[in-house]
């Protein structure tokens, strides 16, 4: 990953920007809470055993305060590392600011994308994960210490589709197999774990509850369901999917139907 700092007009215009909020604003008031509260067990403790003999009270006491100690400092370290860190989409790339420096990869540096999103029954917050891979030695992972970082997800998605499709699509008809994780595909059809099926085989493919559900032609058991986010490049597996098979995966719809309810 670069460490130089791109001007804007050579990454293009910016999508989207995703300073750092949410839980990421709570680490401090987390550490806080914890170092009083660890200090209010050692006081505690120290009170406890002045006035009984017995010590596995103080004892206990102070290994709690120990453990919310020790919690305090992940917190504040984690806090400190996130600490003005923004991400910034660009339509050629992305810049990443963490500690001061800012980081840029542009869309052909990346090898995958995935992006992993539940809602929990009955609730309307949701929890996001996007991973990022760029060599096989680094990769980046963003949470929701970041705002708004499911768009962050799609927009990552939708840009490097742009940039891949036609590499990947060219790569098939030249007879090669791409690996999209869970599946595996080339110009003869799709591969998974214990099968395969033929282009000609498939009868409905759609994403939905956050699963890609494909079907062979006369049946209704699905042929595979793996997760969403089991499928590196998902919105270019799916392009990869019509255009072998003509179906409509409803691009439209795709965002909705990539969070998965637990």
């Amino acid at each position: 990953m670069s460490a130089n700092v791109h001007q804007a007009s050579q990454c293009g215009k910016i999508v989207s920007i995703h300073p750092i909020g949410g839980l990421g604003l709570l680490y401090p008031v987390l550490a806080v809470l914890l170092i009083a509260t660890a200090i209010a067990l050692t006081s505690v403790a120290a009170h406890a055993q002045a006035a009984v003999r017995d010590v596995d009270l103080p004892v206990i006491l102070r290994i709690i305060a120990g453990i919310f100690g020790l919690l305090a400092i992940v917190i504040a370290v984690r806090w400190y590392r996130l600490k003005g860190s923004s991400l910034t989409v660009f339509e050629k790339g992305m810049a990443y600011r963490l500690r001061g420096k800012t980081h840029f990869f542009g869309w052909r540096e990346v090898q995958y994308v995935t992006v992993r999103a539940t809602r929990l029954l009955g609730f309307p917050t949701r929890r996001t994960w996007v991973k990022v891979r760029l060599a096989p030695k680094t990769t980046l992972k963003f949470s929701d210490s970041y705002k708004d970082v499911f768009v962050l997800g799609i927009n990552l998605l939708t840009l490097t589709a742009a940039e891949m499709v036609p590499l990947v699509i060219a790569k098939m008809e030249h007879g090669e197999t791409v690996d999209f994780g869970a599946l595996k595909v080339s110009r003869d059809g799709l591969r998974r774990r214990f099968g395969k099926v033929s282009w000609a085989e498939v009868g409905d493919a759609e994403l939905r509850a956050g699963q890609v559900i494909i079907k062979k032609k006369g049946r209704r058991i699905p042929w595979g369901r793996p997760h969403s986010f089991q499928i590196k490049n998902l919105f270019v597996f799916l392009a990869v999917l019509e255009h072998f098979t003509q179906i409509d995966t409803g691009p439209a719809k795709v965002p909705q139907q990539m969070v998965a309810m637990a």
